[in-house]
């Protein structure tokens, strides 16, 4: 309860003219008070000194008391719904009433405030002044299309404004010209709680729509590209007016790298040149610019690697190292037919979900020498990042042997001769290089080892031999293990079943086993381990447990460890490919991509003696 000196002070303010004078309100105030059986009402008077919209709000209380706006003659002018009230008035003198209802006794906190009504010039005074920015002749829109604009953030501007059930919503307009680190500050908020959000309006439709809200909260800080951007502006619960002092604050973040802004397609990306020793960029991307796409060149086999560093990372963050293999600037995140991959240009990537910041990702690999494609992506729009990104290029690989890249085809392999001695070579398979083929000859039946160690990424392995001589290994032609030669219904190969064809009657299309139409089942010209006796592959220690096997379909071994292949073989001429096989690439959004592996590996092939 009050003392008795508190009691005796309330009452010289439970008259108008004995009214408490809280004077212009230049800035918002805070009034502790009591009203009961001895005090039931108070007065707090405000002098207007132009059309402004006045505001006063209640708080702990212990009962139900009444709140109204009174003019110099005592009319009230407006009542207040709950515990607030607010009215817009012409220049004068007016009084906040406080009323006890049924004389019970409470105390109570007043805060009061009055902002500047619009003028109708459609001029803004926003710094210093608390005049309320004009949108033509009203306050700020309640929505994107109708915000009032504040020209481009650079500086901090100050603003005051109102919200209730009669103007719902206040929304400010800015633009930004560069990366710029944006905040919103709230000071002086009286009469309720506000509920505040930062927009990017992704469609330009002049709403905000699910996905447009990139930030919320009285205090926002981000990261934002250049662009436009919208605050708005809302009472947290209905039935209140809330007044309220708003700073936009715009610093342009330092380092931004002076390249030109990194495009989304790679028919236009930002083209770093060839690269060789390390290159640093700093960029942001986000609700404007969510992806960031670079293209550089190697200009041979060489060791690569890039790390990727958001100091303000709040969202999923990718980065994806691309080789176009079809040079037809899209990303081809290829596609499974029958079982097995085909196409698919994305040969690494990482991913990572930032919400504190700090994130770094990684990818290093071993590439032949070309041009590739490095794409940084901000997955959801309503994120923004500043990042940072380090490149490292070493080009001096050392040891390649043969000088010559193996050929694609039996016809062009690398001929290591006539087998005498262990021979050692040194290579690179990959994106820019999909097969590398060998051709050794042995001079009698001679046990063999080939020792293959590479990068741990898959490959096929193709060990056999030409018989026939058309420059392939071919598969086993007796498909279906009968020993009995199907016939080809297709009689002029045009892909169908023309008029008396269809020899079995079944309207299905028969293919013959002949793949090279000589008339027999040749046997598999690849040195399959389930139909050699012949021939081992076996992973080296300690990897004897990992996933290798066999594929009868792609007719090769498939591994991504070292491994030894040990073959009795009799005299003759022998081949081996070593295909890099397309691999799976998570970036963490559902969406399967492929690309090449990418293999720098040691090969040996031993006589054992």
């Amino acid at each position: 309860m009050p003392t008795l000196q508190e009691v005796l002070k309330e009452r010289y303010d439970d008259a108008p003219s004995s009214a408490q004078a809280l004077g212009q309100l230049k800035k918002a105030r805070s009034i502790k008070g009591f009203i009961g059986s001895f005090d039931q009402v108070d007065y707090y008077k405000v002098k207007l000194t132009g059309r402004s919209s006045l505001a006063a709000s209640l708080s702990n209380m212990s009962e139900t008391v009444t709140l109204r706006i009174l003019d110099n003659k005592g009319t009230s002018v407006a009542k207040g719904r709950r515990t607030s009230v607010a009215k817009t008035l012409e220049a004068g003198t007016y009084y906040v009433q406080v009323n006890s209802r049924a004389g019970k006794s409470t105390n109570y906190m007043l805060k009061a405030s009055v902002v500047a009504s619009p003028n109708t010039s459609g001029n803004s005074t926003p710094v210093g002044s608390g005049v309320l920015p004009p949108n033509d002749t009203k306050d700020p829109g309640s929505l994107p299309g109708t915000a009032f604009d504040t020209g481009k953030l650079d500086t901090t501007k100050s603003y005051k404004g109102i919200v209730g059930s009669a103007d719902t919503a206040d929304f400010y307009r800015f633009s930004l010209d560069k990366p710029t680190q944006f905040s919103s500050t709230f000071s002086d908020v009286v009469g309720g709680g506000l509920t505040v959000q930062l927009v990017y309006d992704i469609n330009g439709n002049g709403f905000v729509d699910v996905g447009d809200e990139i930030g919320t909260g009285l205090d926002i800080k981000k990261s934002l590209g250049a662009g436009t951007y919208f605050l708005g502006v809302s009472p947290a619960s209905a039935g209140v007016f809330i007044s309220y002092n708003l700073k936009l604050s715009g610093a342009a973040i330092t380092g931004i790298s002076t390249l030109a802004e990194p495009p989304i397609g790679l028919g236009k990306a930002t083209d770093l040149g060839a690269i060789s020793g390390s290159l640093n960029i700093k960029q942001l991307v986000g609700s404007t610019d969510s992806t960031d796409v670079y293209k550089f060149t190697l200009s041979g086999i060489s060791n690569f690697s890039t790390l990727l560093n958001s100091t303000q990372s709040t969202g999923d963050v990718t980065m994806s190292l691309i080789y176009d293999q079809d040079n037809n600037g899209i990303a081809n995140p290829g596609e499974i037919v029958d079982g097995y991959v085909r196409g698919g240009d994305f040969i690494g990537g990482v991913v990572t979900a930032g919400s504190e910041g700090g994130a770094a990702l990684g990818i290093n690999k071993t590439l032949g020498g070309g041009t590739y494609y490095l794409v940084v992506t901000q997955k959801k729009l309503v994120d923004n990042t500043t990042y940072a990104l380090n490149l490292f290029v070493n080009n001096t690989v050392t040891g390649i042997t043969p000088t010559v890249d193996p050929g694609l085809t039996l016809g062009t392999a690398s001929n290591l001769g006539v087998l005498s001695q262990t021979v050692n070579t040194k290579q690179f398979v990959g994106s820019v290089d999909r097969s590398d083929v060998y051709r050794f000859t042995l001079s009698q039946e001679r046990n063999i080892i080939i020792s293959y160690n590479g990068s741990p990424e898959l490959v096929a392995l193709r060990l056999g031999i030409d018989r026939d001589n058309n420059g392939f290994l071919n598969p086993v032609e007796d498909q279906n293990g009968d020993n009995i030669l199907t016939l080809n219904e297709d009689l002029n190969n045009n892909g169908i079943l023309d008029p008396d064809e269809d020899q079995n009657k079944d309207g299905y299309l028969l293919r013959s086993e002949d793949l090279n139409l000589n008339g027999v089942l040749d046997p598999n010209e690849v040195l399959e381990p389930q139909l050699s006796g012949n021939v081992v592959y076996s992973p080296l220690p300690p990897f004897f447990d990992s996933t290798t096997k066999f594929d009868r379909t792609l007719n090769a071994f498939m591994t991504t460890v070292p491994t030894n292949i040990y073959a009795k073989l009799p005299a003759g001429t022998y081949f081996l490919e070593i295909d890099p096989q397309s691999r799976e690439l998570d970036l963490g959004d559902g969406l399967v991509r492929y690309g090449s592996a990418n293999v720098l590996y040691n090969l040996s092939f031993q006589l054992d003696e």
